[in-house]
């Protein structure tokens, strides 16, 4: 993983959206981020820290606990879930990733990157261009880190820890913002949706999927184990929460229908109809 001349140079301040320059403590991996009102935010080994706490909901501070208890042995019990539902994980995950219809030269955004497991098939697939992968839990995104440190891949990779609610990025900035196996987590679903489509360009891409069983399976024995033994599966798709910008989205169920995968292009401006014509008939 080589770091691009100016590896800081995309961040901005969360909500104000403010840029920053780069303070080097002696080095690209220590340092810190000021921004011209004062603000400033710490870069320890590489990566920046942009989590503000008082952004946070209860359900967030207690996915940070969970994480922190359970870092060290995430890996190993991840692909349960996926032997659960009698599916290949990497099967599945690649076609989530062909959702993405990545493309060599993109500005891609994975955001509650967790470990780093579908970071690195996206990271495959782009060839060239770059890549930031962000999660608010400095424990998970060490090891997604770690899987990249002596991986060599095409894009340049940059880490941030920061809130899916405040993306410390600009407006417009990516050609493809991606999020997977977070959002029943998130304590403000409308807000983490409306931030991955601001982050989007105009025509840009967003897919997001999590847990969720569909209606019309929902009563089957199959169902009930899953929400009885993980609440997740029993959050509804999160369809009030899609932006306005939403346009041409597509809605599917995968890895069993036990999950769903949402993926919309960004609309620039509202929806437009010609409504200034004559009716020709009797009104």
């Amino acid at each position: 993983m080589t770091p691009t001349e100016s590896p800081f140079e995309a961040y901005r301040v969360p909500n104000t959206l403010e840029p920053m320059t780069y303070e080097s403590n002696g080095g690209f991996a220590e340092g810190l981020l000021r921004s011209p009102t004062g603000k400033i935010f710490p870069v320890v080994n590489g990566i920046p820290d942009f989590v503000i706490s008082h952004d946070l909901h209860d359900s967030d501070f207690a996915s940070l606990d969970w994480y922190r208890d359970n870092a060290a042995t995430y890996d190993d019990f991840l692909p349960l879930t996926f032997r659960t539902l009698k599916v290949d994980e990497w099967v599945e995950r690649q076609k989530i990733i062909k959702e993405l219809r990545l493309q060599p030269g993109l500005r891609v955004l994975e955001t509650g990157c967790g470990s780093g497991r579908d970071s690195m098939l996206i990271a495959n697939e782009m060839v060239e261009g770059e890549l930031h992968l962000q999660d608010v839990s400095e424990e998970i995104l060490l090891l997604a880190v770690e899987k990249f440190q002596d991986a060599s891949v095409g894009p340049s990779v940059h880490f941030a820890r920061a809130n899916g609610y405040a993306l410390p990025f600009p407006s417009d900035y990516f050609d493809r913002t991606f999020h997977f196996g977070g959002l029943n987590t998130f304590g403000d679903k409308v807000l983490a949706l409306a931030e991955m489509a601001r982050v989007t360009k105009p025509g840009g891409l967003v897919v997001a999927g999590d847990e969720s069983i569909p209606d019309w399976i929902r009563d089957s024995h199959f169902a009930q184990i899953l929400m009885n033994s993980n609440s997740h599966f029993s959050h509804p798709v999160p369809l009030d929460a899609i932006p306005r910008c939403a346009s041409n989205l597509k809605l599917q169920w995968i890895m069993g229908d036990a999950f769903y995968l949402i993926s919309f292009e960004k609309r620039e401006g509202e929806p437009e109809g010609d409504f200034d014509f004559e009716i020709p008939g009797w009104r």
